[in-house]
């Protein structure tokens, strides 16, 4: 379950993005999805080339 409490704030983010850490059972899909945007936008924003999420890996997205 995707809820603010897994949303870290930090100041090295651009404005308009914040770290989410992945919880058990978040997919990229999952994870892009609740913060309107594409896996492949997701997967962009952070480097990401392959289709592997990890527990506990913090990962940029759009503020929502």
């Amino acid at each position: 379950v995707i809820t603010e409490s897994n949303v870290v704030k930090t100041a090295d983010l651009k404005d308009g993005e914040d770290f989410y850490v992945v919880q058990h059972g978040n997919t990229f899909y999952s994870i892009s999805h609740s913060f309107n945007m594409s896996v492949d936008e997701l997967k962009a924003m952070n480097g990401i080339t392959d289709s592997n999420v990890k527990v506990g890996q913090k990962l940029k997205v759009k503020k929502k």
